[in-house]
């Protein structure tokens, strides 16, 4: 059995699909508000597991339990081909009759930086031949904005790589001076929920260890509006001079 957290939607969709025919069964965890997405993967064939947000640090944050389920997952499977060492067994196990868990850390797993640099990075610099000044993203995971950033600047150290960031993260600091915070975080003014945005997936306020491969010039922080306008200026078809990439 997969059992995740859920960073991005549309990837677990594609996990669905690829899963459901070999019969596997595969468990998410996700925001409790995120209602949309979870009747649509539970119609997939996921079992949802609605969740409050919560500090990275509280045992009940989403990854928290994603990584839990994975483990106690393995130890049954364990149980079960007579093995007995099960400390720390997060993934990989499966008995006849019951399946481990697979945590796939996301946040913390290099192998999500690794994609980019080998995947999204080269197919940037292929198909633009070579013909770009600057590279500019969001950061959740940060895996995409390490691995493609890292993969520009080794084919050319001239290009410019630079990191957008949404209210309530505190990337934008810690790329421009070197301190992780923000002012929704500010002691007395903290929100239940700091980001208040309309994206979703993007903006963070720890460093993982996939946003530590970026290699970055600078950062700017974008609001809700930018992010709107540029995204319907950006899909012009009668202006060519900007790659739109959603990323999903």
């Amino acid at each position: 059995m997969l059992r995740m957290e859920l960073a991005q939607f549309f990837f677990w969709t594609e996990v669905s699909f690829s899963t459901k025919p070999q019969g596997r069964k595969w468990q998410l965890t996700l925001f409790y508000n995120m209602y949309f997405q979870s009747e649509i993967l539970e119609a997939l064939g996921a079992t949802v597991e609605r969740v409050r947000p919560v500090s990275i640090t509280h045992k009940d944050h989403f990854v928290n339990i994603a990584r839990r389920r994975a483990l106690e997952a393995n130890k049954l499977a364990l149980q079960h081909i007579s093995l007995t060492d099960v400390k720390n067994v997060t993934n990989g196990y499966s008995s006849e009759k019951h399946e481990g868990g697979f945590f796939a850390d996301q946040f913390e797993n290099l192998a999500n930086y690794r994609a980019h640099y080998e995947g999204t990075g080269p197919e940037i610099w292929e198909q633009t031949g070579g013909k770009l000044h600057a590279f500019i993203a969001a950061a959740g995971t940060g895996g995409t904005v390490a691995g493609v950033s890292r993969f520009l600047k080794e084919k050319d150290p001239g290009i410019k790589c630079f990191l957008v960031d949404p209210p309530g993260s505190g990337l934008f600091n810690k790329v421009t001076r070197g301190v992780m915070y923000t002012k929704e975080e500010a002691e007395g003014k903290r929100l239940k929920n700091p980001f208040d945005t309309i994206t979703e997936g993007i903006g963070i306020n720890r460093l993982t260890e996939n946003f530590k491969m970026a290699q970055l010039d600078g950062a700017f922080k974008g609001t809700d509006i930018e992010a709107v306008e540029m995204s319907r200026y950006a899909i012009n078809p009668y202006l060519q001079e900007t790659i739109y990439v959603h990323k999903l």
